[in-house]
């Protein structure tokens, strides 16, 4: 069992609402956090603490953080991947107590170059869903390896399943797992997926810092990856299998205690 701990998230207090309320939540710390490091960038580059130091500021309580190179990008079949994020897990107990963001930091390991500035957006809007909305970041915490294989193989990556095969491959992917797990799979993929639309849409900021310091930030940027990896298709389909799996579970609840 995995336990996230205060350090891992808000208190309940602070992010009580529905999801919607959540999403605004993280919304408001993430542009808050780039109105902090927006006055920090006066040269080609920002280092590790005061990117830290912006995130401490932006939140009223104490979460773990790590910034570290990501050294060699990652790649799937056709796309490089330079930035990431991952949970810090302690001990045998398996507390989780903050996130280690990964980034293609300079030969110090302690700056970033401001012409990826936008990976540090996309990685930091990812740590402030989780911390705003646990139940995203548990849910991969409990998902089968071999399942989270699948989505980062087959459903995250650009046509690796085509969209009108998407549904019946999944369906495929989970039909002899136990149904609760097949229902927590789906919520998985609906989660993974809001949780990168979300956090691409933050890269656009990158725009916004680039005007108001086109002496440190000379490269503008068009951001497409949303539309590149048909996030929003892929969720409504997901979202569909998911409705379909959960009003099942419904009738067969009825059934069972209708006896």
């Amino acid at each position: 069992m995995y336990e996230l701990t205060r350090t891992a998230k808000l208190p309940i207090s602070a992010i009580r609402g529905s999801g919607r309320q959540r999403e605004i939540l993280s919304d408001k710390y993430f542009k808050d956090f780039c109105r902090r490091i927006s006055v920090k960038l006066n040269s080609d580059s920002i280092s590790t603490d005061e990117i830290k130091n912006a995130f401490i500021q932006t939140i009223p309580h104490k979460i773990g953080i790590q910034f570290r190179n990501i050294g060699k990008k990652y790649w799937d079949s056709n796309y490089a991947y330079e930035g990431t994020t991952t949970s810090m897990i302690r001990g045998k107990n398996k507390k989780v107590s903050g996130y280690v963001v990964m980034l293609p930091l300079d030969d110090s390991n302690k700056c970033l170059k401001l012409e990826n500035l936008n990976i540090l957006l996309h990685e930091m809007k990812h740590i402030y869903n989780y911390i705003t909305n646990p139940k995203m970041l548990n849910a991969g915490l409990y998902t089968p390896q071999k399942l989270i294989d699948f989505y980062d193989e087959k459903i995250y990556p650009r046509n690796e399943i085509k969209l009108e095969k998407l549904a019946e491959r999944t369906t495929n992917a989970i039909k002899r797992r136990p149904y609760y797990t097949q229902v927590d799979f789906l919520q998985y993929c609906r989660y993974e997926l809001k949780n990168e639309i979300s956090a691409f849409n933050a890269e656009k900021y990158y725009n916004e810092l680039q005007k108001e310091h086109p002496e440190t930030i000379k490269r503008k940027r068009f951001f497409n990856d949303i539309e590149f990896f048909q996030m929003r298709e892929k969720l409504s389909i997901i979202e569909n299998l998911l409705k379909k799996e959960l009003s099942k579970l419904r009738e067969e609840n009825k059934s069972l205690y209708s006896k």
